[in-house]
């Protein structure tokens, strides 16, 4: 497939998914205000570069994220809640999705955060993390980053990125 516009200068980060198999979704943008070439012409684009604009979450190497904390400052670990059968069971499911998915991995480190289950709107869970401790210990930014909010509302493909842009960065 040839795009309407020189490539030469577009660069792809790598993003690793393990899902590789699932075949590239087919979006219709019938409903938006595009015109039809402009339709086709992002419909080429996603289709050209399905590595980048995908459901499935992945992880990126271009990036290493690093946390600053205070000298001198003990790593914190709190002992898990304690959970009915049936929230135990969503956390497990989760855990085990997050560890197919390369989003986490196994690990004896001292450091360790509870884990929270939030419900949703819609009755689901939302497996959360409790870094209230971590941040008692973190040196500030002063420069903070932009509003995420912002910044995914400004592009074209935000939805695709919101279910886990997140976890596309390694600690």
């Amino acid at each position: 497939m040839e795009l309407p516009y020189p490539t030469a200068s577009l660069q792809l980060h790598d993003i690793s998914h393990t899902d590789k198999h699932r075949p590239p979704e087919v979006s219709s943008f019938s409903d938006s205000i595009l015109s039809a070439d402009q339709q086709q012409r992002l419909s080429d684009l996603l289709q050209f570069f399905p590595q980048v604009f995908i459901n499935t979450p992945g992880r990126t190497n271009k990036l290493q994220h690093h946390i600053d904390i205070q000298p001198e400052a003990e790593p914190r670990n709190s002992a898990p809640y304690r959970y009915a059968p049936a929230r135990r069971q969503i956390m497990e499911e989760k855990i085990d999705e997050m560890l197919k998915d390369g989003i986490i991995v196994t690990s004896n480190s001292p450091w360790a955060s509870l884990v929270v289950l939030s419900p949703k709107k819609d009755g689901s869970m939302r497996f959360c993390i409790d870094y209230r401790k971590l941040n008692e210990i973190t040196i500030r930014d002063a420069y903070p980053i932009p509003r995420i909010d912002d910044t995914l509302e400004s592009s074209v493909t935000y939805p695709r990125f919101w279910r886990c842009g997140h976890s596309l960065l390694e600690m």
